[in-house]
Protein backbone atom coordinates (compact mmCIF):
# COMPACT_ATOMS: atom_id res chain seq x y z
CA UNK A 1 0.00 0.00 0.00
CA UNK A 2 1.07 4.03 -0.50
CA UNK A 3 1.94 5.75 2.32
CA UNK A 4 0.13 8.67 2.90
CA UNK A 5 1.37 12.26 1.68
CA UNK A 6 -0.14 15.31 2.89
CA UNK A 7 -0.85 18.13 1.13
CA UNK A 8 -0.84 21.34 2.63
CA UNK A 9 -1.17 25.21 1.46
CA UNK A 10 -0.18 26.77 4.65
CA UNK A 11 3.52 26.79 5.80
CA UNK A 12 3.56 24.25 8.44
CA UNK A 13 1.00 21.57 9.59
CA UNK A 14 -0.11 22.94 13.14
CA UNK A 15 0.92 20.32 16.40
CA UNK A 16 3.56 18.33 13.67
CA UNK A 17 6.26 19.61 14.20
CA UNK A 18 8.65 19.36 10.94
CA UNK A 19 11.44 16.93 11.71
CA UNK A 20 13.40 17.06 8.48
CA UNK A 21 13.19 19.25 5.47
CA UNK A 22 13.17 17.30 2.52
CA UNK A 23 13.49 19.67 -0.50
CA UNK A 24 11.79 21.18 -2.98
CA UNK A 25 9.34 19.42 -4.99
CA UNK A 26 7.54 20.52 -8.50
CA UNK A 27 5.22 18.89 -11.13
CA UNK A 28 4.09 20.32 -14.52
CA UNK A 29 0.89 18.77 -16.91
CA UNK A 30 0.08 19.74 -20.12
CA UNK A 31 -3.48 18.77 -21.80
CA UNK A 32 -3.98 19.12 -25.64
CA UNK A 33 -7.54 19.94 -26.40
CA UNK A 34 -7.16 20.29 -29.90
CA UNK A 35 -9.59 17.73 -30.90
CA UNK A 36 -12.56 19.24 -28.69
CA UNK A 37 -14.79 21.33 -30.95
CA UNK A 38 -16.14 24.86 -30.20
CA UNK A 39 -19.79 23.58 -30.17
CA UNK A 40 -18.50 20.75 -27.28
CA UNK A 41 -17.63 23.60 -24.88
CA UNK A 42 -20.57 25.89 -25.65
CA UNK A 43 -22.76 22.45 -25.34
CA UNK A 44 -21.42 22.22 -21.96
CA UNK A 45 -22.26 25.65 -20.37
CA UNK A 46 -24.78 25.34 -17.38
CA UNK A 47 -25.86 26.77 -15.01
CA UNK A 48 -23.14 29.71 -15.00
CA UNK A 49 -20.39 26.79 -15.52
CA UNK A 50 -18.55 24.89 -18.27
CA UNK A 51 -18.37 21.38 -17.04
CA UNK A 52 -15.85 20.85 -19.61
CA UNK A 53 -13.08 23.46 -18.59
CA UNK A 54 -13.69 22.27 -14.94
CA UNK A 55 -12.85 18.76 -16.14
CA UNK A 56 -10.12 19.64 -17.53
CA UNK A 57 -8.75 21.75 -14.34
CA UNK A 58 -9.35 18.60 -12.25
CA UNK A 59 -7.31 16.19 -14.12
CA UNK A 60 -4.80 18.35 -14.87
CA UNK A 61 -4.59 19.09 -11.05
CA UNK A 62 -5.01 15.16 -10.53
CA UNK A 63 -2.11 14.31 -12.29
CA UNK A 64 0.39 17.41 -10.56
CA UNK A 65 -1.05 15.94 -7.13
CA UNK A 66 0.07 11.88 -8.01
CA UNK A 67 3.47 12.91 -9.05
CA UNK A 68 4.22 15.55 -6.35
CA UNK A 69 3.38 12.62 -3.83
CA UNK A 70 5.56 10.97 -5.75
CA UNK A 71 8.12 12.44 -5.40
CA UNK A 72 7.62 13.82 -2.01
CA UNK A 73 7.79 9.83 -0.58
CA UNK A 74 10.91 9.43 -2.99
CA UNK A 75 12.72 11.88 -0.64
CA UNK A 76 11.34 10.09 2.70
CA UNK A 77 8.69 12.84 3.07
CA UNK A 78 5.20 12.54 4.62
CA UNK A 79 4.26 15.65 4.04
CA UNK A 80 3.79 18.89 1.58
CA UNK A 81 3.75 22.22 2.93
CA UNK A 82 3.39 25.33 0.63
CA UNK A 83 1.44 23.40 -2.12
CA UNK A 84 0.47 25.39 -4.71
CA UNK A 85 -1.30 24.70 -8.05
CA UNK A 86 -1.29 27.06 -11.10
CA UNK A 87 -3.42 26.45 -14.04
CA UNK A 88 -3.48 28.46 -17.33
CA UNK A 89 -3.34 29.06 -20.90
CA UNK A 90 -1.33 31.99 -20.87
CA UNK A 91 1.96 32.01 -22.84
CA UNK A 92 3.83 31.81 -20.24
CA UNK A 93 3.73 31.06 -16.58
CA UNK A 94 6.50 31.13 -13.81
CA UNK A 95 6.99 29.04 -10.24
CA UNK A 96 9.67 29.26 -7.87
CA UNK A 97 12.85 28.33 -8.99
CA UNK A 98 12.37 30.09 -12.27
CA UNK A 99 10.33 27.11 -13.27
CA UNK A 100 8.64 28.23 -16.65
CA UNK A 101 6.24 26.33 -19.00
CA UNK A 102 4.75 28.02 -22.46
CA UNK A 103 1.58 26.90 -23.66
CA UNK A 104 -0.38 27.75 -27.04
CA UNK A 105 -3.15 27.24 -28.39
CA UNK A 106 -5.49 24.62 -26.91
CA UNK A 107 -2.92 23.49 -24.49
CA UNK A 108 -4.07 23.49 -20.65
CA UNK A 109 -0.89 23.77 -18.21
CA UNK A 110 -0.91 23.46 -14.63
CA UNK A 111 1.83 24.11 -12.49
CA UNK A 112 2.59 22.53 -8.46
CA UNK A 113 5.13 23.03 -6.23
CA UNK A 114 6.24 23.10 -2.68
CA UNK A 115 8.45 21.76 -0.24
CA UNK A 116 8.52 18.14 0.99
CA UNK A 117 8.81 17.40 4.68
CA UNK A 118 9.24 14.80 7.22
CA UNK A 119 6.78 15.85 10.34
CA UNK A 120 6.46 14.02 13.33
CA UNK A 121 2.86 12.30 14.42
CA UNK A 122 2.00 11.41 10.72
CA UNK A 123 2.67 7.80 8.96
CA UNK A 124 6.19 7.90 7.90
CA UNK A 125 6.99 6.43 4.12
CA UNK A 126 8.24 3.24 3.87
CA UNK A 127 11.73 2.20 2.08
Amino acid sequence: MTEPVLLVSTPTVEGHPPVRVCGYVSANAVWEAAHLADRRFKEAWEDGRYGIYEAVMDRLERAIRRDIKAQARKLGANAVVGFTVRHGTAPLLRGAGAVFMTCEGDRWCAHGEGTAVLIDGFPSPQP
